[in-house]
């Protein structure tokens, strides 16, 4: 490739490579890297690959000889990681070569990274600049952010990001009155919502959705062998007392399958030893709901998810889980899928919200749209920890 590219199309660039390592980097952020000779021509990029594998910065210096590096300008989306971890610091790596230049788009709040990473390439007398989007006609801000959303998030507020998914009509329902929802949406839309799957720690459903549509809740994608966790809302422990007639548990290991229960309230429907023994059996993996303040304390569960070291979970449903979570406005990320359906009446995801003022609307910031087929993809952030 022989062709010149401003910082800011380099940025670009780097953003939609970074995109390239989303289904195998977790718990690490989506990184990626462009490098630019001395006149501004396109040399190489790169991506993290996967967990424990070389980070963006590495793989696209790969090849590259020192001639070629001498003067050079390297983009990357997020601030060069300044420690030794599972690969070698990307930012003593950069210092120890000839470039002139390294503009990153975003400062690492990882406190083992957070401005020592430019510091080290200040040492070493290299520029170093944090992307300033003022004099570019395209402010690329937001989108720094998205590529990395789940890694920020969790260092910034030690939380567990939490997405919502659903599949609504264009009336807004998400099944019939009898539950019967297969299928709103058509084959395209549902291979993303695998990738979606794909893309998250885990994918959390209620107890009636365990019950009523007996899913796999696996990721079933071509050349994608992760193993995802799942984390079944329970609080009566329905599920879990008879776990073992359900298909989830023949392609899940038990030891990546959560349960959110009540305690109080398990014992009381279940009141009995064999009950107990299940509880006592699986407690390394149950999340018990915490009630003290007369309901289930939806900042606690997420603390708590945390806590279990998942670090992102896709919430698909049903539609009374998806309540709890919208309503109470604990959520980061909502993917909603709308087919050009109508079902008359049927269930929704939002019956149990009142608002008497327009104030207090929900509403979705920085949203985009996306075609599969004739379904539409609507996806947008919370304002909630902005």
């Amino acid at each position: 490739m022989d062709f010149s590219l401003t910082t800011n199309e380099a940025l670009a660039l780097a953003i939609f490579e970074a995109y390239r390592g989303s289904q195998r980097v977790a718990p690490n952020p989506c990184v990626g890297c462009v490098v630019l000779d001395q006149h501004g021509r396109f040399l190489a990029k790169g991506h993290h690959e996967f967990y424990g594998g070389p980070h963006a910065e590495v793989n696209a210096l790969n090849g590259l000889t020192e001639e070629q590096l001498k003067e050079a300008h390297v983009i990357v989306t997020l601030e060069p990681c300044a420690h030794q971890g599972k690969t070698p610091s990307c930012a003593k790596t950069l210092a120890n070569l000839p470039i002139k230049k390294v503009t990153y788009g975003l400062k690492d709040p990882n406190p083992l990274v957070a401005g020592a990473g430019a510091e080290i390439l200040k040492t070493a007398g290299k520029e170093v600049h944090l992307y300033n989007p003022a004099g570019y006609d395209l402010d690329l801000t937001q989108e720094l952010e998205e590529v990395a959303e789940i890694f920020l998030f969790n260092f910034r507020f030690k939380k567990t990001f939490l997405s919502l998914k659903w599949a609504q009509s264009l009336d807004g329902k998400t099944a019939l009155l009898n539950g019967e929802s297969k299928w709103i949406t058509n084959p395209l839309s549902r291979e993303y919502s695998h990738f979606l799957r794909s893309i998250h720690d885990a994918t959390m459903v209620g107890a009636n959705t365990i019950v009523e549509d007996n899913p796999l809740l696996n990721i079933r994608m071509e050349n994608v062998d992760k193993k995802s966790k799942i984390v079944i809302f329970d609080p009566y422990g329905k599920v879990l007392v008879k776990e073992k007639e359900f298909q989830f548990t023949e392609v899940h290991q038990s030891e990546n399958i959560y349960y959110l229960i009540d305690e109080l309230e398990s014992k009381r429907i279940n009141p009995t030893k064999q009950f107990e023994s299940i509880l006592e059996s699986k407690v390394s993996n149950i999340i018990f709901l915490d009630k003290t303040k007369g309901f289930y304390d939806p900042l606690k569960i997420n603390d708590k998810l945390f806590d279990k070291g998942l670090k992102s979970v896709l919430i698909e449903g049903g539609a009374k889980t998806i309540q709890f979570f919208l309503k109470n406005c604990e959520w980061q990320r909502i993917y909603t899928f709308i087919a050009p359906i109508i079902l008359g009446q049927g269930q929704s995801y939002s019956e149990a919200i009142v608002n008497h003022s327009m104030e207090n609307k929900i509403r979705l910031n920085y949203s985009k749209s996306f075609s599969f087929g004739a379904d539409l993809l609507l996806s947008g952030i919370s304002g909630n920890y902005n």
